[in-house]
């Protein structure tokens, strides 16, 4: 593979195999330009904490929202076209089965009695 340094390709993708296909693919872009890799759904900040609720087994109960606060960007989605056209990618993983396997791998590499104690202040602290 040839690797150029002004070589950008954007992941936002929930999946490992998902990355790893699209770095592999990168080799076939030979002029420095970009390809986004996601997924082209969108998906706000609220819509991926129902998401994860249910594999975690645990909802808060009450979602609150800092309307003191600038508000950012509503949601999130990758333009796909080039990296179709250049490297012949599509993601194959959802939102939900990214989520779970990310949530699975997670709990098999941590304590989950140190994250239930300290969770509450990891979710609030910058």
């Amino acid at each position: 593979m040839t690797a150029f340094p002004e070589t950008e390709v954007r992941i936002r993708s929930n999946d490992l195999k998902d990355m790893i296909r699209v770095a592999l693919a990168a080799e076939k872009i030979e002029d420095a330009s970009r390809a986004n890799a996601g997924r082209k759904e969108r998906i706000t900040l609220n819509q991926a904490a129902e998401i994860m609720f249910n594999p975690v087994g645990w909802r808060p109960q009450k979602i609150g929202h800092d309307l003191s606060k600038p508000v950012g960007v509503a949601s999130r989605a990758a333009d796909l076209t080039r990296a179709r056209a250049l490297l012949s990618w599509e993601p194959q993983v959802s939102y939900e089965e990214g989520f779970r396997r990310t949530i699975e791998r997670h709990r098999s590499h941590k304590d989950l009695e140190v994250v239930r104690r300290d969770l509450p202040k990891l979710l609030m602290e910058r």
